[in-house]
């Protein structure tokens, strides 16, 4: 009896608490008051030469592998199988 009351209080208490997070006030992301500025010019000052650009390689098609074994284990005895209780 004592159990199921201490059980009852914890389990209460946690549903207390995810009530109050809940209804807490959301929090604001900071946003940085002022904003920065490059001090540096941004066009550059020497000539630069081009390399031509290659062809991107588009990567082939992902094929789904089928076949294989799925591996479960049961806590259980297995006493029926879906599809066939009625049988």
């Amino acid at each position: 009896m004592k159990k199921k009351i201490l059980w009852m209080m914890v389990s209460g208490l946690m549903a207390l608490s995810l009530v109050m997070a809940a209804c807490g006030p959301a929090t604001t992301p900071t946003t940085p008051t002022t904003p920065t500025t490059p001090t540096t010019p941004t066009t550059p000052t020497t000539p630069t030469t081009e390399k031509p650009q290659q062809e991107v390689v588009k990567p082939a098609v992902e094929v789904p592998k089928y076949g294989g074994t799925l591996t479960m284990g049961l806590l259980s005895d297995v006493t029926t199988f879906a599809g066939f209780e009625n049988c």
